[in-house]
């Protein structure tokens, strides 16, 4: 079941409803957490160490708005890709 549902990630394009529904939703908890001062340095935090600089809340937001499907897409076949995944069987 599982590697079933992961194969659809990796093959299916998000439709533009649910890709606008995980946008808003992304950038509503984004909001809610620019409130928390610790959340807020630990964002900086990580934004110097994966980029370099701060993005700011501002900057993210655009950032997420241009997200295409397509990329959604890319990003899934990556991480889904069976040659780069691990499993654990029980017996």
């Amino acid at each position: 079941m599982t590697e079933k549902v992961l194969k659809e990630y990796a093959t299916v394009s998000m439709t533009t409803l649910q890709l606008e529904r995980a946008k808003k939703q992304l950038t509503g908890q984004m909001s809610v957490t620019e409130d928390n001062h610790e959340v807020q340095c630990l964002s900086m935090g990580k934004s110097i160490l994966s980029f370099g600089k701060v993005i700011t809340h501002g900057e993210m937001l655009s950032m997420i708005s241009e997200i295409t499907a397509a990329q959604v897409l890319e990003a899934a076949r990556h991480v889904w890709d069976p040659s780069g995944r691990c499993t654990l069987v029980y017996f």
